[in-house]
């Protein structure tokens, strides 16, 4: 069968047939000029009209679901190949599905490679045309037609014009089929640029019959090339209608085609290589997503999928256990399940459980991206059950945890200006309580003695130090339920006199107390002041005046205070600043950390000999060259639950760089410093489960090498088998090998139900030790002691644990409990404790006493 382009430059007039009409006459090149103004012609013989009073089949718009996606493909993708290979013969073999599912040569440029295409004599415009057994490519085409041409340009090289069958049978690979109907085109030089096909196409074989109701086969150049966009409507005798949308034009070179068949669902089918396709069924062409089921084309195009054997599909969620949003549309993926027979899915949810009241939405139920609000937050259980077309899935439950929405708060009064002494009074306001109760309050960041009440009342009165000018004064409220938190940040300006108040002066520190670190209280009535043994207090007039305390009665909470032989300062802490105020040289400096909080925590670490103050304020840390007063690092090492301070704080250095250690929550954390600043080494949870630590709060921390690597020991006492009539406390030592980045834990049991455990811990290693243990050993030594009944220390029942470990595998290789005597056990208290050999060469652990604890033999 000949391309139009070639039926209408046939003979005299340069008309040919219907085939003329598709040609790209040599594939696809730069495209032609625009033609020449066409010459209209009255055509004798318009095309005949009235062709769907003949379709007898459903009318409706086609139901497309799992049952039917397939057949629907079958004949959708055979009216359009049929179509095509009307309008543009077999010169664009990848424009059409079917190409896959036989092998051919390449296209030859024949009228027909067998059999007789006759041309007529043309008269009037119109010309007689009749294949017989006209085969080209995989198509055989019989039957008579009319070629009548509308239009001619000046130069003859470009027309408009139609052909139209009363009956032509049409033969291929997957079908034999009777078209009736009209393909009106429009030709240009080298290729039909545009065509539209009616008509009736009835399958021989199921009697079914598809009305074509004008479909556009657009040919348009993109690159350089023609490529083909099919538009329009069929009709499926059993179905209903369904349209065709083009997602991605077919190319003329390679298999690209996309479409979107759409009834009342929307079937996407996309060509892939390899005669492959990727299907999938959605709500609509709008919720459209790339397709994830890849199957053969020929699955559909020789309809294997009516034979093909069924087996129930399966299921796959991507999660049976989900949180969600109130209100918000939340994707219930089940786009990885499967079925082996290769049929699309359907997907149906239902509701299970749900709190009273609730309502549930989904979106494109049926399909595997429904998504689902809820109105009321609480648990709720779905159900869904995956559907072949005939059988049903094994049903799967998901929970779905629907969250509080989170509160939306603001103050009552904006109000912001105060005088010294004046009441700040306000209110929290939650515009969104409705569903999202109960609700807490919290003061993140504020003045001493600003209060918040359970219904959000805030109440403060601004009594402030007067340095002469207004002070900002910052503050930050946190509003939670039971899922979030939202914080707002609000600012006072309070006015102060315009005379400051005077700084104390010829403060005089002893020797002693040279670079020892305290800390002030902040209260209503002044500034305690841990480190001079005194405290500044604000009087009526808000002058400053010093008064020596005992140490005992002060309670360092608030802000750090450092003496020096040159300079006593102070840092106090207001809005997002640290102050630090001299009181020899009368002067006031400020060190902004640009994040709000208060109490801040100062530690103070030196490394490679330098003293740096560490300052964590909320879930920040500042490191400050305590010297130069000038900030080297900020970093944020709380990506954790909780923010618990610094605790543990210790310094190493290893392959000549610097680091320090220190316990955060329940992390091991290691900063390196580098030239100019520090960051973050290591961030690692160690084996913990709940705590009692040793001295003061802190779990014990201490850093030893072995073979030139570092090592870590965070010794902790924790309560385990807590849930049981009979918990325990036990003493645990977590070693962690920083180059492996590993840890290994032992513990020091005990007789006594729940041990009391002093504060000494050990980790070192004797070298003389490698020769047995390859990688040499820690010991740790614990001492523990009882309390009599009244509560006394009773010595004579001091006794301690030694054990010791290999250091890499972590395991234990000796432990002893003994008892001390009160020498023994302050030498163990103060690590008196070494590493020799006996006179037979064997490695021993010797107390300063002379008691061997541990020896090889």
């Amino acid at each position: 069968m000949n391309s139009l382009v070639n039926l209408f430059k046939h003979g005299a007039v340069a008309i040919v047939t219907l085939s003329a009409l598709t040609a790209c006459g040599g594939g696809g090149g730069d495209s032609s000029p625009p033609p020449p103004t066409p010459t209209p012609v009255t055509p004798t013989n318009p095309p005949p009209s009235g062709l769907f009073s003949k379709y007898e089949g459903l009318k409706n718009e086609a139901v497309v679901d799992s049952t039917s996606a397939y057949d629907i493909a079958y004949y959708v993708t055979s009216a359009l190949d049929t179509s095509v290979m009307l309008v543009h013969a077999d010169e664009f073999p990848y424009a059409r599905f079917d190409r896959v599912l036989t092998d051919h040569e390449q296209p030859s440029g024949l009228d027909c490679e067998s059999g007789e295409l006759i041309v007529g004599e043309l008269k009037n415009d119109t010309s007689e045309v009749e294949y017989i057994n006209c085969a080209l490519g995989p198509y055989t085409f019989d039957g008579k037609g009319t070629l009548s041409v509308s239009s001619v340009s000046s130069n003859g090289e470009s027309f408009e014009g139609a052909l139209s069958f009363d009956s032509l049978t049409i033969d291929n690979s997957r079908m034999v089929a009777n078209f009736e109907g009209t393909i009106e085109a429009s030709v240009g030089e080298q290729y039909t640029e545009s065509a539209t096909v009616n008509g009736l196409l009835t399958y021989a074989s199921s009697g079914v019959t598809v009305f074509i109701d004008d479909v556009d086969i657009d040919t348009t150049i993109s690159e350089n090339n023609p490529v083909l966009v099919p538009e329009g409507r069929i009709y499926i005798s059993p179905y209903g209608y369904v349209d065709i949308t083009t997602l991605r034009p077919g190319s003329f070179t390679s298999p690209s085609l996309a479409l979107a068949i759409s009834g009342s669902s929307t079937l996407i089918i996309k060509e892939k290589e390899e005669g492959l396709v990727s299907v999938g069924l959605f709500s609509d062409i709008n919720n459209a997503e790339e397709p994830t089921l890849v199957i053969p084309f020929s699955f559909i195009g020789n309809q294997d999928y009516l034979s093909a054997e069924n087996t129930a599909p399966l299921v796959s969620v991507a999660s049976t256990s989900l949180e969600a949003d109130r209100n918000v549309f939340m994707l219930l993926d089940t786009s990885e399940s499967s079925d082996v027979d290769d049929d699309l899915l359907t997907f149906q949810w239902n509701v299970l459980s749900a709190p009273e009241g609730a309502n549930v939405t989904f979106q494109n139920n049926g399909f595997n991206n429904t998504r689902v609000s809820f109105t009321q937050s609480g648990q709720y259980q779905l159900q869904v059950i995956a559907f072949d077309g005939k059988v049903e899935s094994d049903p799967v439950t998901v929970s779905v945890y629907v969250k509080q929405s989170q509160p939306q708060i603001e103050l009552a009064s904006v109000a912001s200006n105060l005088q010294v002494g004046e009441v700040y009074s306000n209110n929290i306001e939650i515009l969104n309580p409705e569903g999202n109760g109960p609700f807490e309050f919290r003061l993140v960041t504020s003045p001493l003695d600003m209060q918040i009440s359970d219904d959000g009342t805030i109440e403060w009165e601004a009594f402030v130090p007067n340095f002469g000018y207004p002070l900002n004064v910052h503050f930050e409220i946190e509003v939670r339920n039971r899922d979030y938190a939202t914080r707002l940040k609000h600012t006072l300006t309070v006015a102060g006199n315009s005379t400051p108040d005077p700084v104390v002066e010829n403060l005089i520190s002893d020797a002693d107390y040279y670079e020892v670190l305290g800390n002030i209280a902040a209260t209503r009535d002044g500034y305690a002041v841990g480190s001079l043994k005194g405290v500044f207090s604000l009087n009526e007039d808000r002058s400053t005046l010093f008064t020596e305390k005992a140490a005992g009665e002060l309670e360092p909470t608030f802000v750090s205070l450092s003496t020096t032989s040159l300079d006593i300062y102070g840092w106090e802490v207001f809005d997002s600043s640290l102050v630090r105020k001299s009181f020899n040289s009368n002067a006031v400096s400020e060190y902004a950390i640009n994040v709000n909080g208060s109490p801040p925590e100062f530690d103070f670490v030196n490394v490679a000999g330098v003293d740096y103050i560490l300052v964590r304020v909320n879930r920040e840390l500042f490191i400050v060259e305590q010297d130069s007063m000038q900030e080297v690092a900020q970093l944020t090492l709380w990506g954790l639950e909780g923010s618990g301070r610094i605790r543990g704080l210790s310094s190493y250095t290893w392959q000549e760089k610097h680091y320090i250690a220190m316990i955060v929550d329940d992390h091991l954390v290691i900063v390196q410093k580098t030239p100019e600043s520090f960051e973050v080494f290591r961030k690692v949870k160690y084996p913990t489960e709940q705590e009692v630590y040793l001295i003061s709060d802190e779990p014990a921390i201490v850093n030893s090498y072995y073979d030139d690597s570092p090592f870590v020991s965070i010794m902790v006492r924790e309560r385990i088998n807590v849930n049981s009539t009979n918990p325990q406390e036990l003493l645990f030592n977590h070693i962690y090998n920083v180059v492996d980045d590993s840890f290994v834990s032992v513990y020091s049991d005990s007789s006594i139900e729940i041990s009391r455990v002093t504060s000494a811990n050990r980790l070192d290693y004797c070298s003389e030790f490698s020769d047995t243990k390859a990688q040499g050993v820690a010991y740790v030594i614990t001492p523990e002691f009882n309390l009599t009944d009244d509560l006394q220390y009773d010595s004579s029942q001091a006794k301690s644990k030694v054990y010791a470990l290999d250091m890499r595998s972590g395991e234990l290789i000796w432990e002893s409990d003994f008892l001390f005597a009160d020498s023994e056990r302050e030498a163990s208290l103060n690590n008196n404790i070494y590493c020799d050999e006996d006179s037979n060469g064997n490695a021993r652990l010797t107390f300063a006493t002379g008691k061997v604890l541990y020896q090889t033999h």
